[in-house]
């Protein structure tokens, strides 16, 4: 008989971040449901040089991060806006 493993998945209550204009931040180790802010896109680097969007502004998506490489950033230079994220739990 093979028994078979269904995973459980928590999502955490949502969390504003707050970025200023021209800044950004670390996405903590995990992973997540953002919804990116009007200005707000998400970015990945395999490098630590080139930053890549891989979530653009307005829009929303999952995101898986390291502690390291992934990151919101702030494309405004005139004003702070903010991105919501979900960190999401799967344990099997």
């Amino acid at each position: 008989m093979t028994i078979i493993k269904i995973p459980a998945i928590e999502f955490q209550l949502p969390t504003s971040v707050s970025i200023a204009k021209g800044s950004t931040y670390i996405v903590p180790r995990g992973i997540y449901y953002v919804k990116c802010g009007t200005n707000i896109v998400a970015e990945w680097t395999p490098d630590g040089l080139n930053w890549y969007t891989i979530i653009s502004a307005g829009n929303s998506g999952i995101l898986i991060s390291d502690g390291v490489s992934v990151r919101l950033r702030n494309t405004s230079t005139k004003s702070s806006d903010s991105a919501t994220i979900q960190r999401i739990i799967i344990s099997i």
